[in-house]
């Protein structure tokens, strides 16, 4: 369409086997009258068709096609990397608790029994295992909160619940820092295409699939039409406090989308690290976990050693 043909020029030369019938529907359509935005729309993928329908509303349909494949593939993209970027740590912390659990109750008792053998005082590993017990619990039980609390997240509803709750009391939590980023990202790109402030916030309230930043976007708007000026408003509990700076430093400076670039890199590095850092936490508990088992062991293989120093 960029080199001048027509749409329904472009969509014959995309025919392949594999889509020909649902061109061939969208073709019909449009023969039949059936608006070109609405036609092509039940033409594209579910993760394209989510952000597309709701920027042609305001910009020409190559612009908004652009927008929403620009959207869709940084939300992969970020979901990839997320994925990539926990797995080494979850897989750690599986393996040390079934490692955990394997040596209490297959090797543990194994070690004990022979030590009866030898007639000592075996209490003091008896604490040690004890307190290998306690601190596998512990993680378990850390592991199924942060499950149950994915589980919850999943519902949009108790998600906005949960969100309202940290904005009001722990403005820096995680989630805060999340759905802020995500708002940012959306107003950047609409900032790119140069769509008015009410109209950035008028889509983003459209933005089913992203419950928070549809919230913040209708607590945003909601201040605006109160008459409150843009620079108050965005000092609202449900944006966090870097991209409330940033906003500020915009206002002052006029631009916009570098101060959001900007804030989008720093958020970026934010995360980074904050993985970065619970990697290390999970690798310094297994790390203490696998010397204290070590350890038992080593004084269990060198106890008959010392029953013989002794004779």
């Amino acid at each position: 369409m960029q080199n001048g043909f027509s749409f329904v020029d472009a969509l014959e030369i995309l025919k392949t086997k594999q889509n020909e019938k649902r061109i061939d529907i969208v073709i019909q359509q449009l023969e039949d009258g059936k608006v070109l935005k609405e036609a092509f729309s039940d033409l594209l993928p579910k993760a394209y068709r989510r952000y597309f329908e709701n920027f042609i509303l305001y910009l020409p349909m190559l612009e908004s096609l652009n927008i929403s494949i620009e959207l869709a593939n940084h939300e992969e993209h970020v979901r990839q990397k997320m994925i990539k970027d926990m797995f080494y740590p979850v897989m750690m912390l599986i393996m040390m608790l079934v490692g955990m659990q394997m040596f209490q109750h297959f090797i543990f008792p194994q070690m004990m029994s022979l030590m009866d053998n030898f007639d000592v005082n075996v209490d003091h590993f008896f604490y040690l295992n004890g307190f290998v017990q306690v601190l596998s619990w512990f993680v378990l039980l850390f592991g199924l909160l942060v499950v149950m609390i994915v589980l919850l997240l999943r519902d949009d509803k108790r998600k906005c619940k949960l969100y309202c709750l940290f904005a009001r009391y722990h403005r820096g939590s995680i989630l805060i820092q999340k759905a802020s980023n995500e708002f940012a990202r959306y107003f950047l790109e609409c900032v790119k295409v140069r769509i008015s402030t009410w109209q950035t916030l008028d889509i983003m309230k459209k933005l089913e699939n992203k419950p928070l930043v549809q919230l913040i976007a209708i607590q945003l708007s909601q201040s605006l039409q109160q008459g409150q000026s843009f620079s108050s408003t965005m000092h609202s509990p449900y944006v966090e406090h870097a991209l409330q700076q940033f906003f500020q430093i915009a206002l002052h400076g006029s631009n916009c989308e570098k101060m959001l670039e900007g804030y989008l890199c720093m958020s970026q590095e934010r995360s980074t690290r904050q993985i970065k850092h619970f990697t290390q936490a999970i690798q310094m508990i297994c790390y203490g976990m696998i010397a204290i088992i070590l350890l038992i062991i080593y004084q269990v293989l060198m106890l008959p050693m010392q029953m013989l120093q002794s004779i």
